[in-house]
């Protein structure tokens, strides 16, 4: 089982449609900053509904998830569970398996040439943002913590689908929006169920082979 949504915090919010447990809005509360508290709780609704397809529902109830390395749910570690967001875009993987996924919306300004260099990437936009989701989600899926160094030490490689542990995505800017990046990375990531928004137009830009987890 491998399954992977991707949604706007806007909508999430404005549902509320899975009840949160009343530590997960007091730690909402304990968020200083506005933005950060909003990709929380959406975070969490996305989160408790992919749950709910699968079975677990939880309404109300706390998810005992690890406070460390890769997130996975304490009382059944069998489901591996990876949450990314970027701007107004929010994404949560789950699977029967190690999992990672990381989103990043285009930033204008940003150093490509300098962080290219130092991540081992192109400093051309689409190169440069998919190898950067792609190597980051190897992160989340090992439970690593991020930084410029670990993602200087491998790059990914072409594969074709059925060989592939990670595959990414474009959308490409539109009606003022930045283009958002997308990658997963999970073994057998060609049998991912995905959800897109209706009104985004993702295209793939490659299947790659990566570290195993």
């Amino acid at each position: 089982m491998l399954r992977l949504a991707l949604a706007s915090i806007d909508a999430l919010l404005a549902a509320q449609a899975e009840p949160l447990s009343t530590a997960e809005q007091a730690r909402a509360a304990g968020l200083a900053s506005l933005p950060r508290r909003r990709q929380y709780l959406a975070a969490r609704q996305l989160l408790r509904r992919l749950l709910r397809e699968v079975g677990e529902t939880r309404e109300g109830d706390a998810l005992p998830l690890s406070a460390e390395g890769r997130p996975l749910l304490l009382d059944r570690p069998a489901l591996q569970l990876s949450i990314s967001h970027s701007g107004p875009w929010v994404a949560c993987a789950l699977a029967d398996r190690p999992v990672g996924v990381d989103i990043e919306r285009e930033r204008p300004g940003r150093d490509l040439v300098g962080l290219g260099a130092a991540i081992g990437a192109a400093a051309e936009p689409q190169a440069f943002y998919t190898a950067w989701t792609l190597k980051e989600a190897v992160l989340k899926r090992s439970g690593q913590e991020i930084g410029l160094e670990r993602l200087a030490r491998w790059r990914p490689e072409p594969a074709s689908p059925a060989a592939a542990s990670a595959a990414s995505w474009c959308i490409d800017a539109a009606d003022g929006e930045q283009a958002l990046f997308v990658a997963l990375v999970c073994e057998g990531v060609v049998e991912a169920d995905i959800e897109w928004p209706a009104t985004l137009e993702p295209r793939t830009t490659g299947h790659w082979r990566l570290p195993p987890a």
